[in-house]
């Protein structure tokens, strides 16, 4: 029985990483070491990011070109996530 109860637990997310957690901000997934948090969202909105929280509003072109201004700049995204890559958006101008 206390077996039982364990495999449920372990499925229901109850050990290991917190469940449900929301996703990190936009300025926590771009990452240039010895540069702080403050620099980082400064820099994206010289970049042309409309904010350094969340970016969910942009048009896939607007996003690109930011992206691609931070990954100039040398930054990485922790995700590892760049618009140009997708193949919905390798057309879009700021990808050529």
């Amino acid at each position: 029985m206390l077996f039982r109860i364990l495999i449920l637990l372990s499925l229901s997310g109850c050990f290991g990483k917190k469940p449900f957690q929301p996703p990190p901000l936009e300025y926590q997934q771009w990452v240039k070491v010895g540069v702080s948090a403050d620099t980082i969202k400064q820099i994206m909105l010289e970049c042309g990011f409309d904010n350094s929280h969340g970016n969910a509003k942009m048009d896939d072109n607007s996003y690109a070109k930011a992206q691609n201004c931070m990954i100039k700049k040398g930054f990485k995204h922790t995700g590892e996530f760049n618009i140009c890559v997708s193949s919905d958006s390798y057309n879009l101008p700021a990808c050529r």
